[in-house]
């Protein structure tokens, strides 16, 4: 995996795990944006954090 990659993957996981804390810490704004799905967000996060592999195998197969 190149460092590109690992940075990319990296602010994602930032980002997946600062939405796990916007309805707690900004819920106005939270309320005003009910279509944005925050959840979803810190999923993304889990699956890059906890599943490394998966996400290696599939940079590699997109990579052939």
């Amino acid at each position: 995996m190149s460092s590109f990659q690992d940075a990319v993957i990296r602010n994602f996981e930032i980002v997946g795990e600062a939405s796990r804390n916007v309805g707690e810490y900004y819920p106005v704004f939270a309320a005003a944006h009910r279509d944005v799905d925050f959840s979803s967000a810190y999923e993304m996060r889990n699956v890059l954090a906890h599943g490394y592999r998966q996400i290696h195998s599939l940079i590699a197969t997109l990579d052939d």
